[in-house]
């Protein structure tokens, strides 16, 4: 058993959802908070909270975090001239 703490943040993308998918089992394993970003040209970033248990049900589990805009908002680079991180996530394997 495993758990996952991690957000999807988007800008300006008016309703978005993250979740945790198992492209093995072909099925959501978490699914995270809704989240709404006003399309008005504001860049609000808001995120898609995804927390909670999950089982790996193979050695070969392949998985993925997906992140669903219904406007196809995105985010914006710091400009910093490094790597730049939009879903941090973290996941632990409990005992």
């Amino acid at each position: 058993t495993y758990y996952i703490d991690g957000y999807a943040e988007v800008v300006s993308g008016g309703r978005h959802r993250a979740q945790l998918y198992s492209v093995t089992a072909a099925a959501t394993k978490i699914m995270g908070t809704s989240g709404y970003g006003r399309d008005d040209n504001n860049e609000d970033t808001t995120g898609s909270y995804i927390k909670g248990m999950f089982t790996v049900t193979g050695a070969s589990e392949v998985f993925e975090i997906r992140h669903r805009s219904n406007d196809g908002g995105s985010n914006i680079a710091s400009g910093y001239g490094v790597p730049e991180y939009y879903t941090p996530i973290e996941i632990w394997k409990l005992d």
